[in-house]
């Protein structure tokens, strides 16, 4: 290359470059590099703060503004140009370009693969160890229920002629919920008691003719013994007594029969009136007045729970469940009773299916816990 294109390619302002001496030319450049720099500053902050570039785009529009910024710095400020004297600088300055984009990517491969291999902050917080939970009351929630339940069913079928005992209504054993069409049963059992009435009469009637036949045998066999007797006149008063005996030994076994009906048609006829079988609440009722029921249907007429003792089944945290006892007490409270407190026992502590849960039994004479009531446990007494 000539030494006349060597000392044209001179970077703007460079003063020593050539024999050219300009201190304004050298001012002027200074100042136009300056405006650039801060043209594309402004810039990339105007960027950053406007909508005019698509979001994902942005980071693509800064690395440009830099990469001018660059180039402002070097040409304006550093003078630098493809002229041998800045050969040096120029390889220096690639290298060094290299070299911190070595470190740069190096870096944010470095934290990107540490990103994806280490745990993440939520994981580290659960390998924390667990605080010991303050002390104090563990609670358990469970329902009212019964402490046993029976289901009445019909004993005879008829029609359904009254329900006395809605459901929720407390009963006491024996008495009367329901009334089922008795008038046929009522029916059976007049006739039952005419037919024993008339079997008795008869059976009297026969024993009473047998004592009259027994009478004049012991005259006839008094007679013979004495020789005054005839022996036909003797062995026909005996056949006749034996026949009245068979005859009243019939008339018993019929009589037998016709009350074992009577007892039958009695009860049938005690059976159309239905009574709780305990002492209780009524809690479900599937039939209505009018509605024909049968005996031998497996739908009960009503179900009633037993209240002078309940039961209340809870779900228990299984940290609590450990210093539980059966057999030990644990103080409760209803919703619906919020002034009261109500004591029971521990009777079944239950650890199947990966839950955990206990069985209280507790006492209720008044029948003021009722089935269906949300109750709360305090489990202070296995502590």
């Amino acid at each position: 290359m000539s030494e006349a294109s060597d000392e044209d390619d001179v970077a703007p302002g460079y003063m020593d470059a050539v024999d050219r001496g300009d201190v304004l030319e050298g001012v002027k450049t200074y100042a136009t590099g300056l405006v650039f720099a801060g043209a594309l500053t402004v810039a990339s902050f105007f960027l950053v703060r406007s909508e005019l570039v698509w979001g994902p785009g942005i980071a693509s529009a800064l690395i440009v503004l830099a990469v001018a910024q660059i180039g402002v710095h070097l040409v304006f400020f550093l003078h630098l140009t493809t002229a041998p004297d800045n050969t040096n600088n120029s390889l220096a300055l690639a290298f060094g370009v290299l070299i911190v984009a070595l470190i740069v990517g190096g870096s944010f491969w470095i934290m990107d693969h540490l990103s994806q291999n280490m745990m993440p902050m939520h994981g580290m917080a659960q390998m924390q160890p667990e605080r010991p939970a303050p002390s104090g009351p563990s609670y358990a929630k469970g329902v009212v229920e019964p402490s046993a339940t029976a289901s009445v069913h019909a004993q005879v079928a008829g029609v359904v002629q009254s329900i006395s005992c809605e459901v929720g209504a407390q009963v006491t054993a024996g008495q009367l919920c329901a009334k089922i069409d008795s008038e046929p049963y009522r029916a059976a059992f007049d006739k039952s008691a005419a037919e024993v009435a008339a079997a008795t009469a008869l059976l009297k009637k026969h024993q009473a003719n047998l004592s009259l036949l027994r009478e004049a045998l012991q005259r006839r066999e008094a007679q013979f013994r004495r020789g005054v007797g005839d022996r036909k006149a003797l062995a026909a008063a005996r056949k006749a007594a034996q026949d009245a005996q068979v005859e009243v030994s019939g008339d018993e076994a019929k009589v037998g029969v016709r009350q074992a009906a009577l007892s039958a048609a009695e009860a049938d006829l005690g059976r159309t009136n239905v009574t709780s079988p305990l002492q209780g609440v009524v809690l479900s009722w599937s039939v209505e007045v009018g509605r024909i029921v049968s005996k031998d249907s497996e739908t009960p007429l009503f179900v009633v729970g037993e209240l002078a003792t309940v039961r209340i089944e809870a779900r228990v945290d299984p940290k609590d469940i450990g210093a539980l006892k059966r057999g030990e007490e644990a103080a409760f409270v209803v919703d619906a009773l919020p002034n009261r407190k109500f004591s029971g026992v521990i009777r079944e502590i239950s650890l199947e299916g990966g839950g955990s849960s206990i069985l209280l039994e507790a006492p209720n004479a008044d029948l003021s816990l009722k089935p269906g009531m949300t109750a709360t446990i305090s489990l202070e007494a296995g502590r």
